[in-house]
């Protein structure tokens, strides 16, 4: 019997890093004409790969794809950690790239979802917070790609506890995950911050 989780299997192996032809965007943008229908469909959500193709978020499908790469060379009890070299192929998007983005009414994305992965693109104006939360299955990681972010971390076992307090700038990464702490993050800044987000699921 043909399963999701077999198909969305399927799906990831149809690709290889060969498929792109990168370009010149500072944000790492390549182009998606090449990628192969099958594994994109199955691999980016409907609701991103519409808004990317509008360019109203950043196409981000190859930094998807590496980070489910990953996944398909094989490597086992992989964590979030092992994801650091994808997020430092996205140094930052060009300017209309970021305005426009700034300029979506939506400010969550989720660009990936499926048995293994979920990546998220997140826009915080000023004054926003998540709430107190946590990471099960393995935790995630996130980059900072513009502004600065602020994280409380609680702990897990009695999240009335604060642990510490981080400033996190642009560039900085940070990993999280239920045995570490429950967190809170927002922006208590001027400016807007943008953060990219990839949490394992299983």
């Amino acid at each position: 019997m043909i399963t999701t989780k077999t198909i969305e299997r399927t799906a990831i192996q149809s690709w290889t890093p060969h498929s792109y032809q990168a370009t010149n965007s500072p944000s790492g943008i390549v182009s998606s004409e090449t990628v192969d229908k099958t594994a994109q469909l199955h691999l980016l959500t409907p609701e991103s790969q519409k808004e990317m193709r509008n360019g109203t978020i950043p196409d981000l499908t190859k930094f998807c794809h590496d980070l489910m790469d990953l996944e398909v060379k094989g490597a086992t009890n992989i964590t979030p950690v092992e994801f650091s070299d994808v997020f430092d192929s996205v140094k930052k998007f060009n300017q209309v790239d970021m305005s426009r983005f700034l300029n979506n009414p939506e400010t969550n994305h989720v660009l990936l979802r499926n048995s293994f992965l979920k990546v998220v693109l997140i826009h915080w104006p000023a004054g926003r917070w998540s709430g107190v939360h946590g990471h099960p299955n393995g935790g995630g990681m996130f980059k900072v790609i513009k502004g600065s972010l602020k994280e409380l971390r609680y702990n897990s076992a009695d999240p009335r506890e604060l642990l510490t307090t981080c400033i996190y700038k642009n560039g900085s990464k940070a990993f999280i995950d239920d045995r570490l702490a429950f967190h809170n993050v927002g922006n208590p800044f001027k400016g807007s911050a943008v953060t990219l987000h990839a949490y394992l699921l299983n």
